[in-house]
């Protein structure tokens, strides 16, 4: 005679087999999404700011090496 299953393999199987198990990862994805989304979210404006701080102190340089790219008759190349 078989064993009779235990009240949490029964509840396995059922999860399993009318897709709850699926369901419940991809919840536990979307939290996870949803997290990543929200860190990205608070991340934009220091980002931007740093990206434009950085812009703002190649001009200088890149400006200076083309008057002097100018006053040198060279090619850009």
């Amino acid at each position: 005679m078989r064993p009779v299953p235990g009240p949490r393999t029964v509840a396995r199987r059922v999860v399993a087999g009318i897709g709850l198990d699926e369901v419940i990862h991809l919840q536990r994805r979307v939290d996870e999404l949803a997290v990543a989304v929200a860190e990205n979210a608070a991340l934009a404006v220091p980002l931007a700011a740093k990206v434009t701080e950085l812009e703002q102190a190649l001009v200088g340089p890149l400006q200076q090496r083309r008057r002097f790219r100018d006053e040198h008759g060279l090619d850009a190349s």
